[in-house]
């Protein structure tokens, strides 16, 4: 493997230099923060977008994708991209190029099922990249937690990344990028549709709406909401879900706010009546009873337990 694929060129990115390094095709892995940049340009390989602080906002062949805190974007090769930061606090975050050649040579090392190869194939046929293009939550994610390591190891610029080590990120990002995508292509898989196409977007305007969910937990959410934002019928869009998910946007969306509950509990001081209003859940009595379902204790318990711990 030549060095010109593996290593990951290290760099820093502000007002200053972002217009003219982000067009840049060589595989690149930047550590970004500014307040306010405009670029555009021709996406070579993979790119992966992940926002530390602040918001980044992408258009993608007329597709707008907006990039919040806790959020990666995955971006397809050969794509047009216009990326912007304008906002009232500075964004910060990775810009990472990865060569599609890596991603084949990663892939042939791993030691993958007969139907992940075959998702792998489709992925990297004809030397170029083809995965789904979406914000994904990095919270839970092998990939997520690993873009925020790396993020805030280069926030704190400590010693300059030697090639060595450039080489073993670079690899293990695109190992983590391969294993991701081959679990969101198992998702796609459980929709019911003939042509692969369909199926994408179909996953693709679901995620849209997952993601709302993530961003609106403090917020009352109803069903028809929900499937306005995938563009679905509320029928289909219940059905789809769950086909893909396991559970009705309802079951998830009360999963969510009791899993955000569960760290609040732990993680602040607030009342019991407060986390239910930050989580979206009116009624404490509920919330109790879902809670203790849920987790096996009730939110009193379950907080002496883990103070104790």
């Amino acid at each position: 493997m030549s060095m010109r694929t593996s290593v990951l060129p290290c760099v820093y990115l502000d007002e200053s230099n972002f217009e003219e390094v982000m067009p840049r095709t060589v595989p690149r892995l930047a550590f970004a923060r500014l307040a306010d940049g405009e670029a555009t340009y021709t996406n070579r390989g993979i790119g992966i977008t992940y926002v530390l602080s602040g918001e980044e906002t992408y258009r993608i062949n007329q597709r707008l994708f907006r990039v919040r805190a806790g959020q990666y974007l995955l971006v397809n090769d050969g794509q047009k991209v216009r990326c912007q930061v304008k906002g009232e606090r500075p964004m910060e975050g990775l810009s990472i190029n990865l060569n599609s050649s890596l991603l084949k040579q990663v892939a042939e090392d791993l030691q993958l099922s007969p139907s992940e190869q075959k998702t792998c194939h489709f992925m990297l046929r004809n030397g170029q990249t083809d995965i789904c293009e979406h914000v994904y939550e990095a919270h839970g994610s092998p990939l997520g937690a690993y873009l925020e390591a790396l993020s805030q190891r280069l926030r704190r610029r400590e010693t300059p990344l030697s090639e060595a080590e450039q080489e073993t990120i670079s690899r293990e990002l695109a190992r983590r990028l391969i294993l991701a995508q081959v679990k969101v292509f198992r998702q796609v898989n459980r929709l019911n549709s003939a042509k692969l196409s369909t199926r994408v977007e179909l996953y693709r305007r679901l995620c849209e709406a997952k993601t709302y969910i993530h961003q609106n937990l403090d917020s009352p959410l109803e069903l028809d909401t929900l499937a306005q934002v995938a563009c679905l019928s509320k029928f289909h869009f219940i059905r789809l879900f769950k086909d893909v998910y396991g559970q009705t946007p309802r079951q998830y969306l009360i999963a969510k706010r009791l899993d955000r509950a569960s760290k609040l509990l732990i993680h602040s001081s607030l009342t019991f009546h407060e986390i239910c209003q930050e989580v979206g859940l009116k009624d404490s009595s509920s919330f109790g009873r879902l809670f203790k379902r849920s987790f096996g204790a009730t939110p009193h318990l379950y907080r002496q337990m883990h103070a104790r711990a």
